[in-house]
């Protein structure tokens, strides 16, 4: 397309992309500038130039604020969370799609409603929970949460996804001799890695945007 265009063409067309670029680099590089200030220089000596730079604020912020421990901490429960919900939500998933049990649908239909709940009315009920399982103020409090709003969203995903694998690889396995779950981690699991890498983006991300509100 771009050999297509003429000379003038191709100067409005990355005239455009410069322009978008300083656009979006612009509040990265003031964000840096400005970090580069001491507080009573910001609005002192408003400035594009890193006029009279200090390192100052980045050795405080690693040596006082406690930085790299919060987010060393942050990483811990991010990973964690996000593992232990993956978990959880392919062993549902599993159960919902393929066992025929009693009430089944509903309890899918459950697991969407409380995705689709605002989490403002959750913070009550949650709050006592952590408070009578003495986690409150922990890691594990926070990671247990986490799991409350991310686990079901998870679970939705990757049962929509294991409803498009066709069951007859999983009984073909089953009819060699294997068991459901060698069924589910040498046939379904290896298939659905792609969905495993998607729901873990939308925890990862669903924690980012709790953390940001928190």
């Amino acid at each position: 397309m771009i050999g297509r265009m003429t000379r003038l063409q191709k100067l409005l067309y990355y005239s455009v992309l410069v322009l978008l670029a300083l656009v979006i680099l612009f509040p990265i590089y003031y964000m840096v500038i400005i970090s580069l200030k001491l507080p009573r220089d910001i609005y002192r000596k408003p400035s594009l130039l890193p006029i009279g730079a200090t390192m100052q604020n980045y050795v405080e912020l690693l040596t006082k604020q406690g930085f790299l421990v919060n987010l060393g901490n942050s990483l811990l429960v991010a990973s964690l969370a996000t593992a232990i919900s993956v978990a959880i939500s392919c062993l549902a998933a599993y159960s919902l799609v393929r066992l025929r049990y009693r009430y089944r649908d509903w309890i899918g239909r459950l697991i969407l409603f409380s995705y689709l709940t605002p989490t403002s009315l959750l913070f009550i009920p949650l709050s006592i929970i952590i408070a009578q399982l003495k986690l409150g103020n922990s890691l594990q409090g926070l990671i247990f949460v986490y799991l409350a709003f991310s686990t079901p969203l998870s679970t939705w995903l990757l049962m929509g996804f294991f409803r498009s694998i066709p069951l007859d690889l999983e009984e073909q396995a089953m009819v060699d001799g294997a068991n459901r779950m060698q069924a589910l981690t040498q046939i379904l699991l290896p298939l659905s890695v792609p969905m495993y890498y998607l729901a873990q983006r939308f925890v990862v991300q669903g924690l980012s945007a709790g953390a940001v509100k928190g």
